[in-house]
């Protein structure tokens, strides 16, 4: 009888450790499949611009100056124009502007209108009276 009982132990430990460690080779292997990176579809940019440099953002800024200088309260769709560009292409020159505190913008959303600050504005093709004299 002790035999038997003996044999039944060995066996449940035998079939014990076998689970474990089973069990503990799949929990790797699942961890493993969770951890490893996947190469993901490259995210593509929505407005299909490409990427600009921070000196075309700044002379982006500063035809967007002129440009407010030149027609100081009228909205960014008018100033796009002007410009050339798409008004979502001006953002952030626009914002880049308005930090340094060289434009003011008044209204909001598509009301919003953009006014410089401490410039007077010029006729177009006038030359100025410091240099006239």
């Amino acid at each position: 009888m002790k035999n038997l009982q003996a044999e039944v132990e060995q066996s449940i430990e035998t079939l014990v450790t076998t689970l474990q460690r089973a069990v503990g080779e799949a929990a790797i292997e699942a961890l493993e499949q969770r951890l490893v990176r996947r190469p993901r579809a490259t995210a593509k940019r929505r407005s299909g611009a490409p990427h600009r440099s921070p000196a075309e953002i700044m002379s982006l800024a500063e035809q967007l100056y002129e440009a407010i200088c030149a027609q100081p309260g009228e909205r960014m769709m008018e100033l796009s124009k002007v410009v050339g560009q798409r008004s979502e292409a001006l953002s952030l020159p626009v914002s880049k502007l308005l930090k340094a505190g060289r434009v003011r913008k008044a209204g909001s959303h598509q009301y919003t209108r953009y006014y410089p600050v401490g410039r007077q504005p010029t006729a177009k093709g006038k030359a100025s009276r410091k240099s006239a004299g």
